[in-house]
């Protein structure tokens, strides 16, 4: 471990990104607890602390062992992206996005993150 990032001896990244998802869906779980729709915090309160706080420490050294998006060579037909950690850091996006709209699990990614008024994460992690 250096400056908070797992390396090891040849310069592979999968450790890092089950840390990095890992802290993603502890800092779902945390929001979930914490934003329940009769007694929790307000959703605008929900979302600035997710792209506040679990955002950055999420992303944290990103831009050393992630590839964005509009450097891969080969895109999917649906444009959605082939780094797996990427797609999991979606997936966890996904579920802060229900939590901040309170909508259902089954409404549609993009709906959510305008209805959250939150860029995907494909292009959070590009910049």
């Amino acid at each position: 471990k250096f400056l908070g990032l797992l390396i090891d001896a040849g310069l592979r990244w999968k450790e890092q990104g089950a840390e990095v998802v890992r802290k993603g869906s502890d800092w779902v779980v945390a929001f979930r607890r914490v934003a329940t729709v009769t007694k929790g915090m307000k959703m605008k309160f929900v979302r600035r602390a997710y792209l506040g706080m679990a955002i950055p420490h999420m992303l944290y050294g990103a831009d050393v062992f992630l590839t964005p998006k509009r450097y891969t060579p080969k895109l999917r037909k649906d444009r959605r992206s082939t780094h797996p950690i990427i797609r999991q850091l979606e997936s966890i996006h996904r579920q802060a996005a229900i939590i901040i709209t309170g909508a259902m699990r089954t409404t549609a990614g993009d709906i959510l993150n305008v209805h959250a008024n939150m860029l995907p994460m494909d292009l959070i992690v590009d910049q």
